[in-house]
């Protein structure tokens, strides 16, 4: 009679209720499903697999969560699998925390990100393939300033966005380049390793978070020592890494990290993204928002006049500013992604509604040619042209009525079209920045002026 048989009999629990079952102890217990569907990933086109005890095992394809028509996940393959992939410490970091990431290899070198966690008293597993870091700007549609961040010699270049947009993508797409350009050693510090580099010109040092050193705090305190000209640092997770990694990028070094939010400085370059679904519903593209430190960039961020970014990255003509809906509108005119997924995903739908149209916004408007709103029939550009035509005083835009022009005293309607809420609407922020558009929706009045 086995142990845990006998365990159950003295302590009336069924075996596969006893701790020691969930340890790996029940004879027999085998992880040779699970490690197969991990195999599987590749010719699967999956990114994760989702391991729970008492639910089928299920595959992340193209950002859609597919379970498997499969019997569920026993205590026992997933304790077998957790013998496998629990070495040294990360054992008893994990009793004794019930969260843990680390990295697994099979015995062909593929590696895998493995997140380990407990819901409702039992484990579960989230296994994230660790591909090749091979990865070209092009094939990503990375902004073209992606590159001249690669090539910089010293600074700080911070990828931001939401879990799951593509970060670490990214930044591997940035090491790549590097190690095929220039002979330099770079340094990565991961938790987990997320991209595979294979040297070519640059020598790659890959250390992770667990196994290769015990913090990011110890490995960022000696990463100096070890003579790096390019660090990569996972994420800055408190002000202790952000201040090691401003310090190396102030010290010659190029640093590049990911991050949810961040504290700009002169020597930041940024790049934020995000992934949405494609046209075809196959896969998904990057749009992407891009600042680069220019001149008048450093003057707004040394004067801490923030909110003006925005109206600065829609108004300049430079590659190194591109707003999120400037990325969009691109996707949508190459037929990239769908108009619904542009406008759901844009930072500000009716601007992006409005340059879908072909119109644009802000001053902007006023740069030059026609370009008629299909559903008023012409644009603002167009309405004070002809207030300068006919002479008039005054132009007054109400819903539910045409426009009417204030001519010698007296009113006069511009046509017989009724402009309706929507064609206000479009009309008016075709002409407002994004600060003039918030004043007036929160007070809902402004004044401004246009030349």
């Amino acid at each position: 009679m086995g142990y845990c048989l006998a365990l159950g009999c003295t302590s009336g629990l069924l075996p596969e209720q006893h701790p020691a079952y969930h340890r790996g102890v029940v004879k027999g217990a085998n992880a040779g499903r699970l490690v197969e569907l991990l195999a599987s990933m590749d010719e699967r086109s999956a990114s994760d697999l989702y391991i729970c005890e008492g639910k089928p095992p299920a595959f992340r394809v193209h950002g859609a969560v597919l379970a498997l028509d499969d019997t569920p996940t026993t205590p026992g393959e997933v304790a077998a699998l957790l013998d496998m992939v629990l070495v040294g410490t990360s054992r008893a970091r994990f009793d004794r925390s019930g969260d843990l990431d680390l990295g697994y290899s099979l015995e062909d070198g593929r590696r895998f990100r493995l997140n380990l966690a407990m819901q409702q008293g039992r484990h579960a597993i989230v296994a994230r393939a660790v591909p090749s870091g091979a990865l070209e700007f092009q094939d990503l549609r990375l902004p073209i300033l992606a590159q001249q961040f690669a090539e910089c010699r010293r600074g700080l270049v911070v990828v931001t966005g939401a879990t799951g947009s593509g970060k670490s993508t990214t930044l591997a797409a940035l090491v790549h380049h590097i190690n095929l350009t220039r002979p330099v050693h770079v340094v990565t510090i991961e938790d987990p390793i997320e991209y595979l580099h294979i040297d070519e010109r640059a020598r790659i040092t890959q250390r992770e978070v667990g196994g290769d050193t015990a913090s990011y705090h110890q490995a960022l305190r000696h990463v100096v020592r070890q003579s790096p000209d390019v660090i990569l640092v996972g994420e800055m997770r408190d002000v202790e890494s952000m201040q090691v990694a401003i310090s190396a990028a102030l010290t010659g070094h190029l640093v590049m990290t990911t991050l949810h939010t961040i504290d700009a400085t002169q020597t930041v370059q940024v790049i934020s993204q995000r992934l949405l679904p494609n046209q075809e519903g196959t896969g998904r593209v990057l749009a992407s928002e891009v600042l680069e430190c220019t001149p008048p960039v450093a003057r707004l961020l040394r004067e801490q006049r923030v909110e003006e970014l925005q109206d600065l990255m829609r108004s300049s003509r430079s590659p190194g500013l591109q707003t999120f809906n400037e990325s969009l509108i691109d996707l949508f005119k190459s037929g990239a992604i769908s108009y619904d997924v542009g406008i759901a995903h844009a930072s500000n739908p009716d601007e992006f509604a409005l340059t879908a149209k072909g119109m644009s916004t802000g001053v902007l408007t006023f740069g030059g040619g026609n370009s008629p709103v299909a559903d008023v029939g012409f644009d603002m550009r167009g309405l004070l042209q002809l207030v300068l035509e006919r002479k008039a005083s005054d132009l007054h835009l109400t819903s539910g009525r045409p426009p009417i022009l204030r001519v010698g005293g007296g009113l006069e309607a511009a046509g017989e079209l009724d402009l309706s809420d929507s064609d206000m609407r479009t009309l008016l922020y075709s002409i407002m920045t994004e600060r003039q558009r918030t004043t007036y929706e929160l007070e809902r009045e402004t004044d401004f002026a246009l030349a």
